[in-house]
């Protein structure tokens, strides 16, 4: 898979890094919830991008539930990657093909019927990220140590008038 995620068209350039699956706290799954890294560069003589997303792959067939010890990994791991970019990904994959759905819908939703929330085949995925509509400008490459946090704050209040 991997091989077949790098590549070139014309101007079209794109990459992807699969993320370190090692065990213990500094493995790059485990810090940023993501199996994959794709990184997308295009250099048109109108149109310039260089964006990125991240992927995490789960596998189901079309009429499973997904565990509820496995969903609530998969919520920790969609809040992982939302912490670095809004343009994360679950996608859903068997032997009848490939479902997409966005994290944020995954994370937000009880719903153990993934492919209910994965709505979009993977020619409709990559059809977004390559024309423009996806994909985080602020991923400027497909190496990990580059996607770091860019905002973390908590905002706290309590009832009171201090």
């Amino acid at each position: 898979m991997d091989a077949e995620l790098d590549g070139r068209i014309g101007r079209l350039k794109w990459n992807c890094t699969i993320l370190d699956h090692s065990s213990g706290r500094s493995a790059e799954e485990w810090e940023f919830g993501a199996d994959l890294l794709i990184h997308v560069q295009f250099n048109g003589q109108h149109l310039h991008y260089d964006k990125g997303v991240l992927v995490q792959a789960k596998k189901l067939e079309i009429d499973e539930l997904i565990g509820r010890r496995e969903h609530e990994r998969l919520k920790e791991q969609c809040e992982h990657m939302l912490e670095h970019t809004s343009e994360s990904f679950v996608w859903i994959y068997s032997k009848a093909g490939m479902r997409c759905a966005p994290a944020r819908s995954i994370e937000g939703s009880p719903d153990r019927d993934l492919n209910d929330l994965a709505v979009w085949t993977s020619y409709r995925f990559f059809w977004e990220l390559f024309r423009c509509p996806i994909g985080d400008d602020q991923i400027v490459s497909p190496y990990p140590e580059d996607l770091r946090p860019r905002f973390i704050a908590e905002i706290a209040g309590n009832e009171g008038g201090d």
